[in-house]
């Protein structure tokens, strides 16, 4: 992937969509929960201390001694660790919330029947494995859909050889039928043009190249 690509693809927003918020939210109260069970267990024995004896008695100034010692180191430490924490949390969210964001999008575009592009996430995302796996199912769903293309315009020529053979009484007689056929093939063909292959897909090895459709093999 070039520089240029990779910009591209780089969402500048910190916070995708709401599944980055709500995953990230999560993950900051379990934060959050654990900071307080840690600060809970520091604290605690000491002000049961303070609030539990008599201000002159020596356990209760070491005690009070203690609480300063905690309440003068551990803030700003804790503070940082927090801060970090939160913003590596907002990091790692958005490597998974933005693949998926650009799964969304890929898969609007692949029902409007944009099938040219491959699926690309950046290089430092996760679920890479499931974006390949995405470009291996649109790359087949290319193919088949080119080939049933190829499929349709050779039966269009081989329709338009075959009914430039018959006899003018035959075509005739079979006019109605014939115009529903080519209205229906028509059909077909504007269809398999919504889709945006790309690039024209080689035809199977094992398909026989069709002879062409002379006048004198028609029994009509």
């Amino acid at each position: 992937m070039t520089t240029a690509s990779r910009w591209k693809l780089y969402n500048r927003r910190v916070l995708v969509d709401r599944f980055q918020v709500r995953l990230a939210g999560v993950a900051i109260v379990h934060f959050l929960l654990i900071v307080g069970v840690f600060v809970s267990s520091l604290f605690a024995p000491v002000v049961i201390d303070l609030v539990s004896g008599d201000m002159s008695s020596p356990r209760v100034q070491e005690a009070a001694r203690e609480f300063l010692v905690l309440h003068t180191r551990i803030w700003v430490p804790l503070s940082l660790s927090v801060v970090l924490l939160v913003l590596h949390n907002i990091l790692i969210t958005h490597r998974i919330a933005g693949p998926l964001y650009r799964f969304r999008r890929y898969f609007k575009t692949v029902g409007d029947g944009k099938l040219s592009s491959p699926m690309e996430i950046r290089d430092r995302d996760y679920l890479r494995k499931d974006a390949e796996v995405i470009s291996e199912m649109v790359e087949s769903l290319r193919n088949r859909v080119a080939l049933v293309a190829e499929h349709v315009e050779r039966a269009n020529e081989d329709w338009s050889r075959l009914r430039g053979a018959l006899p003018r009484e035959a075509a005739e007689e079979l006019s109605g039928k014939i115009d529903i056929l080519e209205g229906r093939m028509e059909s077909c063909r504007r269809s398999l043009a919504s889709f945006e292959l790309g690039r024209a897909v080689a035809p199977a090895a094992d398909q026989a190249e069709e002879e062409p459709i002379h006048p004198a093999e028609l029994k009509v």
